[in-house]
C-alpha cells in the first residue's frame, strides 16, 4: 500500500488540477481511515499516517505554487496594462481628458491631517 502513496512533486505537477483536487480528498480521506485504525489498534504499518501527511503536503505545496503563479501573473497583466495606460495609451488618448492619465493629468492632492485635540483640564491636573 505504501507504494501508491508516494508520488514526488516532480511528477505531481505534471497532473491536472482536478486530478490534484481528487488525489487531496482521496489521500485525506485514507489518512483519516489510518488513524481510526491505529487508534482502534487495527494498523499494522504505523509509519502510515505520516506518509500520508506528507502526502498531503506535497500535493497542497503544488496547488499552492499553482495559485501564487496564477495570481502572479495576473498582477503582472494588471500592471502592464496600467503602465500602458499611464504611458498615454489609454482611453483619452493625447489631450482628450479621458482617464489616460497621462501628461495632462494633475497629481493628486493630500489631505492634512487634522490637528489633535488637547487634553481636558481634569485629566491634566491629575
Amino acid at each position: 500500500m505504501a507504494k501508491e502513496i508516494y508520488e514526488t512533486a516532480s511528477v505531481l505537477r505534471e497532473r491536472a488540477d482536478d486530478s490534484l483536487h481528487s488525489e487531496l480528498v482521496a489521500l485525506e480521506e485514507k489518512l483519516w481511515k489510518a488513524r481510526f485504525d491505529l487508534r482502534r489498534g487495527q494498523l499494522a504499518d504505523t509509519a502510515l499516517v505520516g506518509k500520508l501527511k506528507r502526502q498531503i503536503a506535497r500535493v497542497q505545496s503544488v496547488v499552492s505554487e499553482r495559485a501564487l503563479a496564477a495570481a502572479a501573473k495576473a498582477a503582472a497583466k494588471k500592471a502592464k496594462k496600467a503602465a500602458a495606460s499611464a504611458a498615454g495609451g489609454g482611453v483619452g488618448g493625447v489631450g482628450g481628458g479621458g482617464g489616460g492619465g497621462g501628461e495632462g493629468a494633475a497629481p493628486k492632492a493630500k489631505r492634512a491631517k487634522a490637528p489633535k485635540a488637547a487634553k481636558p483640564a481634569a485629566a491634566q491636573q491629575a
